[in-house]
């Protein structure tokens, strides 16, 4: 972690415990993550030395967010064809609170998410099928990130006519599957020299997660989901494409898992779909707080929204409570309290939950 002095880290302390982590175990792991977040977010950004943004910075937007109720705002239900969709297996297997949260509240987009929004726009994907023609020959020595790993899906492509792109401007649309109320629109589908229909999924990852060979259970279910569900392509299997970029959004590594139809995998997302369908029937399901994984939890898309991340609950419920992201009073630090004090209109203010963490920090001269 940076470099705090003691006061600092004293405020930074009060302002985790105010979220209301269970154990000193999961807070530590919050605030490990926090550290990293904070690096690679300075490292993508380019901040410069007085601009960087810190730690405290990171809890105070964390806290700032759960203590605005206008920031929860209930999201529209959709009436459509379909009572699932892919995004909706993919964030259940992923985390159940998360699901909750993303049906219940309209989301904001995170930092990261925006990174991976500038990179899908890239459509690397898309500039390999154009290149192909006169150039196809020499197609997979043309890429850096092309390797003697992932060479075979490169290969594939070469000998494949792209029929769907999720990402042209012109093909926004979703697809239904009325029998099973199943809607989801793949990245992209292709079809091979043998005129066998595949699914592309494709997602983006930080390089410096490049060294790890496991791809998210999450990530399989969606491709799985497209597979399976989206009968009217008939795709016989798909590719699960991980891009990893550098601090400069370059893409520098790819790593590639072929996902076939089989028992094992048609079982897999059978199951995950009776999950979610007893989940919206109940409206409240159990959550292992023995599970809790901090480092998965920062990966999450909903993390301002989540209260469980704290292990303080043992159930979730459907549409996700407000009460689960409630802050805890905690007693502002004595030490902290710059000059005469004033404790009466302080405390009052914290018992309150508006006192303002930024003001604050005006106050001590950070």
């Amino acid at each position: 972690m940076e470099n705090l002095s003691d006061k600092q880290n004293l405020f930074l302390y009060y302002l985790v415990k105010r979220l209301g982590f269970k154990q000193d175990s999961i807070l530590a792991a919050y605030l490990e993550n926090t550290a990293n977040h904070v690096d690679f977010i300075n490292h993508i950004s380019h901040q410069n030395k007085h601009d960087k943004y810190n730690v405290i910075d990171f809890v105070l937007e964390d806290l700032d967010f759960k203590k605005s109720n206008s920031n929860f705002v209930p999201k529209k239900q959709n009436k459509g064809l379909a009572a699932f969709n892919a995004t909706d297996l993919a964030a259940f297997t992923f985390c159940a609170a998360s699901y909750s949260i993303s049906k219940t509240y309209e989301s904001k987009e995170t930092k990261l998410m925006s990174i991976g929004t500038q990179l899908h726009d890239k459509n690397v994907l898309i500039d390999i099928f154009n290149k192909k023609g006169s150039s196809t020959d020499n197609l997979v020595h043309n890429e850096s990130f092309i390797d003697a790993q992932n060479s075979f899906f490169f290969e594939e492509l070469k000998n494949s006519k792209l029929i769907f792109a999720g990402h042209s401007e012109s093909k926004r649309e979703c697809f239904v599957n009325e029998f099973d109320s199943f809607a989801g629109q793949p990245d992209y589908v292709s079809q091979n020299n043998k005129n066998r229909n595949f699914i592309i999924e494709e997602k983006y990852r930080s390089h410096h997660k490049s060294e790890l060979n496991s791809y998210y259970d999450s990530h399989v279910i969606q491709l799985l989901s497209y597979i399976y569900k989206l009968v009217n392509f008939e795709a016989e299997y798909g590719y699960l494409v991980y891009w990893y970029y550098a601090e400069d959004l370059t893409i520098r590594k790819c790593k590639v898992l072929k996902v076939v139809k089989s028992l094992e995998n048609k079982t897999k997302l059978d199951d995950v779909v009776n999950q979610v369908q007893e989940f919206n029937n109940n409206l409240k399901i159990r959550f292992d707080t023995t599970k809790l994984n901090p480092s998965k939890c920062f990966r999450c898309s909903n993390k301002l929204y989540c209260g469980h991340m704290t292990g303080k609950f043992d159930s979730i419920s459907l549409p996700y409570e407000r009460k689960y992201s409630q802050l805890n009073y905690v007693e502002f630090p004595s030490e902290l309290v710059k000059g005469k004090p004033q404790p009466t209109q302080m405390e009052s203010n914290i018992k309150r939950h508006t006192i303002d963490d930024n003001e604050i920090l005006n106050n001590l001269g950070w």
